[in-house]
């Protein structure tokens, strides 16, 4: 978490849940410690349909960071190093909204 100082986003970054485990490990590799996740949430994207369901497997998670905005470029470009290392390209997908912290 940040001080009301520095400028702060909340980076949500939506994933294939098969990504989890190593996700998790690449966040604390970087120093990433605070963290909230919404599981097994439904969706479809450029890695088609996630519904779990045995026509659509899968699902998405949802990972919420409180970031200092300047932080987020590091994060994000971690976070697209790992989905590179994937024989097939798994769903992540990443945004930030501005964000005040009360």
């Amino acid at each position: 978490m940040t001080s009301g100082d520095t400028p702060t986003v909340l980076l949500t970054i939506a994933y294939d849940s098969g990504m989890d485990e190593r996700m998790m490990e690449t966040l604390q590799e970087i120093g990433v410690t605070g963290w909230t996740k919404t599981a097994e949430a439904h969706g479809c994207g450029g890695a088609g349909p996630k519904l779990n369901s045995p026509i659509f497997p899968g699902s998405v998670l949802l990972l919420y960071l409180l970031l200092p905005e300047a932080e987020t470029p590091r994060v994000a470009e971690a976070l697209r190093a790992l989905q590179q290392t994937y024989r097939r390209n798994p769903g992540l997908t990443m945004w930030t909204t501005p964000a005040q912290i009360l």
